[in-house]
């Protein structure tokens, strides 16, 4: 491995023989100086431009700029062939989450400005987007609230998840929850142990990006219902508020309740998922439930921290789907993150399957 940095290895090298072997008193007199692979993984990753911290992080596009430039992006739909065939944007490709890679790869990629990856809602493209930035592609894009907003026939979606449910609105509070303390980064074995650094971290953002948005051990959705059933054990968890703190502290609003969930602790974008600032304060013996407002930022992270081996999941829909007016009335501040149906544009759509 490439070592840019001497004083920031040793750093990193130091908390993991401190956290991850919990030595208390004293250090063998033989160190080991082969680096484990999740610190390999986090250097590498941060030293590559630090992606999730970056100021393009979410990478997304909004239907105003795509229906602008018809012709010149490359628009990749990762919706099911039938709703592809019902209604998608001129000239899109459908394709599934297991070609995805390969038909970037075998592209002209870097002729396209943007490479737009289109979902339902928005949230499984979030992730891929997340995946396809950290592989290296710069010029990918997430299409925002996915084709909710490209016309009025696919909003449903949308239009069915921004609700509030009084149950759990009334038990949100405004509770400053601290984080916890350092705790020893997940252990991950890449499948080609032998590869250099770069050619082990693409490895495992392809498998990931196969294994799928939402499949078997890899499924990165909390639906509501899950959330409800367990609500009373919120404890099992460990929940994650990404976002301003506007989301995280929130107007009361009468008997309706207002703010986090209880044990929530905040996560502020651009400096949190630091290695040097509060990503070991993250548990990697706990599920993680990262939300945000729509859901969407949050499956961008929740991308990034099962790359890293922890155990997180996205609420889907975020607060959206469990108290839309606490985020309304906060629209100036956490805007362009809030679903409204005056921005469907009902632009045209085209039916069929793949040219």
């Amino acid at each position: 491995m490439k070592i840019k940095n001497l004083t920031y290895i040793i750093f990193i090298l130091f908390t993991s023989l401190t956290f991850q072997s919990c030595l208390k008193d004293t250090i063998s007199s033989v160190l080991n100086f082969e680096i484990p692979d999740t610190i390999q993984l986090l250097s590498y990753l941060e030293e590559q431009g630090n992606y999730i911290n970056s100021p393009d992080m979410p990478s997304l596009v909004n239907v105003d700029d795509v229906q602008a430039h018809l012709g010149s992006y490359l628009i990749l739909d990762l919706r099911t062939s039938d709703k592809y065939i019902a209604g998608h944007i001129p000239g899109a490709v459908n394709l599934t989450n297991g070609t995805l890679l390969n038909y970037i790869n075998n592209t002209q990629n870097k002729s396209y400005s943007k490479i737009v990856i289109v979902s339902e809602s928005g949230q499984a493209s979030a992730y891929y987007t997340s995946l396809l930035r950290l592989y290296g592609f710069r010029n990918v894009y997430s299409l925002d609230f996915g084709m909710a907003q490209w016309n009025n026939a696919f909003a449903s979606v949308w239009l069915n998840n921004t609700k509030n449910v009084p149950l759990i609105m009334s038990a949100l509070n405004n509770v400053i929850y601290l984080n916890d303390t350092l705790t020893s980064l997940p252990q991950i074995t890449f499948s080609n142990a032998g590869a250099d650094i770069q050619s082990k971290v693409k490895q495992r953002i392809s498998e990931m990006i196969t294994a799928g948005f939402k499949s078997g051990g890899s499924y990165v959705e909390t639906s509501l219902p899950e959330l409800l059933f367990n609500f009373e054990d919120i404890s099992k968890f460990y929940i994650a508020c990404y976002g301003k703190d506007s989301l995280y502290i929130a107007d009361r609003l009468g008997s309706t309740g207002s703010g986090h969930f209880k044990d929530a602790v905040l996560y502020r974008p651009g400096t949190s998922l630091l290695s040097t600032t509060a990503l070991q304060t993250l548990p990697s013996n706990k599920r993680i439930v990262v939300y945000s407002a729509s859901g969407i930022v949050s499956a961008f992270v929740t991308a990034y921290l099962r790359l890293l081996g922890y155990d997180a999941k996205s609420l889907k829909f975020g607060i959206s789907n469990i108290a839309y007016s606490q985020i309304y009335s906060s629209r100036s501040a956490l805007s362009p993150e809030v679903f409204l149906s005056a921005d469907i544009r009902n632009y045209a759509y085209t039916t069929g399957a793949n040219p």
